[in-house]
């Protein structure tokens, strides 16, 4: 019988509403700030779009590089007859979590840092 690991599903869904959450509260926060950086604004919203781009890109390449190390895992245990079933599906969940994961922390510390400042920032 196919024994899957069930709390690996759910914490991969978990964390994909959790980065979706914080990756909507982020944008909500940083659209105002671009567009006064596009509109030759202050120097915070330039850096706050600088910053926006350089995390994406350190993202991007942290989160391949996980992904390359977890699918070489992957090939050396069809290399070596170590793939089931079961261990199929709990590579392909630890692989997705690999990539994702470096846009996950730095989406939700965004949206943490961004609605403090929010919170910060408004009238009382």
């Amino acid at each position: 019988m196919l024994r899957l690991p069930y709390g690996m599903f759910f914490d991969a869904a978990f964390a994909q509403v959790n980065a979706a959450q914080a990756a909507y509260a982020t944008i909500a926060f940083r659209l105002p700030i671009l567009a006064r950086a596009a509109a030759g604004g202050d120097a915070a919203s330039h850096q706050e779009a600088h910053l926006m781009v350089h995390e994406k890109v350190a993202a991007a390449i942290e989160g391949s590089v996980a992904g390359t190390l977890a699918m070489q895992t992957m090939w050396l245990d069809m290399a070596f007859g170590r793939m089931t079933p079961a261990r199929a599906m709990t590579t392909a969940l630890t692989l997705a979590t690999a990539v994702s994961a470096p846009g996950h922390r730095r989406a939700t510390a965004n949206a943490r840092r961004l609605t403090r400042r929010a919170k910060a920032a408004r009238p009382r």
